[in-house]
């Protein structure tokens, strides 16, 4: 396996952890929504409710994003965009949900 491989693999495995983690924060928020109002918190749709993640994707940057790994590159930027400024409580459960989805999508 090349290291540009390698690279693409370990990019895809954190993008996939930070799906599920968004995922996660979204249900989480939508039961969260739906206990307050006194509805059913088992069947809840996170689907129609998009407008509440608070996780809303991971974009490439520098070179790697144009799918360029240059010799001797160590690193891989990616930015994590959120629908507002991330609290210190949002990235303390960020921290505390990555390490099982790396290992489950790892």
């Amino acid at each position: 396996k090349s290291v540009s491989d390698a690279a693409q693999t370990v990019v895809e495995t954190i993008e996939k952890a930070l799906k599920s983690v968004s995922d996660d924060l979204l249900m989480e928020k939508c039961k969260l929504i739906a206990a307050e109002k006194g509805e059913d918190t088992s069947d809840v749709d996170i689907a129609k409710d998009e407008s509440l993640r608070q996780l809303k994707g991971v974009m490439r940057v520098g070179t790697f994003a144009r799918g360029m790994l240059l010799k001797g590159q160590l690193n891989i930027d990616l930015v994590l965009m959120c629908t507002a400024k991330p609290t210190k409580d949002l990235l303390h459960e960020m921290y505390e949900q990555l390490p099982a989805k790396f290992a489950k999508n790892g």
